[in-house]
């Protein structure tokens, strides 16, 4: 069964930019019916980056429950040392590394997607410098499948059909 997990700029762009909540429920009521079902999860770290702000996706967050942002258990903790370890081995800068390692959403969100096989849905893009650590970058030297939202809606095809 494939199973993604969602970055926290998925949510914030569905929201302000593609899905405002307000006008298409649909995609919100899709993505907790996926939960439900187990195809999509996302992380506590991602939950606590999306309370930061007092908004409508911040209030979302919160009536989600431990199902959809998954706590990070021992076998996380394991490839949390194995991104660390990468990122310290890696040539990005010391602020680079020091940046990605302490902005703990990101880190720890691939090292989820380690130890349960998922499939990382991001909107960041491979970068071009080693100035700082890109999701997709990790993802790709790490092995780990990672797709932004659109491409992964083209996989799984939902529909979203208005009644008449």
């Amino acid at each position: 069964m494939t199973i993604y997990v969602f970055d926290a700029n998925v949510f914030i762009d569905a929201n302000n930019i593609f899905y405002d909540m307000n006008v298409f429920p649909a995609f919100w009521d899709w993505l907790i019916l996926q939960n439900q079902r187990g195809n999509i999860v996302s992380i506590d770290k991602i939950f606590e980056e999306l309370c930061e702000k007092e908004d409508n996706l911040a209030e979302w967050a919160r009536q989600r429950d431990d199902n959809f942002f998954v706590a990070s258990g021992s076998v996380v903790v394991k490839k949390y040392s194995h991104v660390s370890s990468w990122a310290n081995a890696s040539n990005y800068t010391r602020a680079a590394i020091h940046e990605f390692l302490d902005d703990a959403a990101d880190s720890w969100l691939i090292a989820h997607a380690l130890a349960s096989g998922y499939i990382v849905v991001t909107h960041e893009v491979p970068g071009s410098d080693n100035e700082k650590i890109k999701i997709p970058d990790v993802c790709a030297d790490l092995r780990v499948k990672c797709m932004n939202l659109f491409d992964m809606l083209r996989r799984v095809k939902p529909k979203f059909i208005l009644e008449n």
